[in-house]
């Protein structure tokens, strides 16, 4: 079964590459590059690649079931952490 619906941001463009050219990519999985810290302006600007429709997907609470950071809040100060959790 899994996930319908996989979107991965990361600022490295390099890694954004690597990860949409992996083999073992599968059609629901979407990779951008972007800023975390305004999510919903990358999520917006990246609606053609990652099939999420502005006013239905990315204005909604509840956009994701699921997120995960990784290297994303060491790399952050103080204050564009705190942003980032703004609702």
């Amino acid at each position: 079964m899994g996930a319908a619906k996989i979107v991965g941001v990361d600022a490295s463009g390099e890694m954004v590459d690597a990860a949409a050219s992996h083999p073992a990519k599968r059609n629901v999985e979407h990779y951008v590059g972007g800023d975390v810290t305004d999510l919903k302006r990358t999520l917006l600007k990246t609606a053609n690649k990652t099939l999420l429709r502005p006013g239905v997907h990315v204005d909604r609470l509840a956009l994701f079931d699921l997120t995960v950071a990784v290297y994303v809040f060491n790399r952050l100060s103080i204050t564009y952490m705190e942003s980032t959790f703004k609702v």
